[in-house]
């Protein structure tokens, strides 16, 4: 009998629960240091690895415009994944099964000082960055 191998996508229960208890658990930091805005932001999301870089990497290029409009200079905006995946193995038999979740869980992290935009600001457009990016 020959082994086989099948990559089946599952559903991940126990990460549908993290993903509901880390969005209450996002924490956003905004304050002025030595003229700048700094911002450091941390929540986690589930979701593809492709979709959540696609639409972080708008996000980020996206407020870097919104800086620019508003005649705002970037210190730097940052953001860095940790990135967690889940992989089943069985063997029924002497078929061996893998399944993939069908998301992975990933931490956030931003880091934005700004220049020339008031704390204010820069704490609405980073919560709708988050809020837009939950719910990917």
């Amino acid at each position: 009998m020959k082994n086989m191998r099948k990559n089946i996508p599952f559903q991940n229960l126990a990460a549908d629960s993290l993903k509901e208890a880390a969005q209450s658990g996002t924490t956003l930091d905004v304050r002025m240091e030595d003229g700048a805005t700094v911002v450091s932001a941390r929540f986690t999301v589930e979701t593809a690895r492709d979709v959540l870089e696609q639409a972080l990497s708008a996000e980020l290029q996206e407020l870097a415009a919104r800086v620019y409009a508003h005649e705002g200079i970037i210190g730097h905006i940052k953001a860095s994944t940790e990135i967690s995946s889940v992989q089943m193995y069985s063997i029924t038999d002497t078929i061996l099964h893998v399944k993939n979740g069908e998301k992975d869980t990933i931490i956030i992290s931003f880091a934005f000082i700004l220049f020339l935009i008031d704390a204010g600001t820069a704490e609405k457009w980073t919560r709708e960055i988050i809020e837009r990016i939950q719910k990917l």
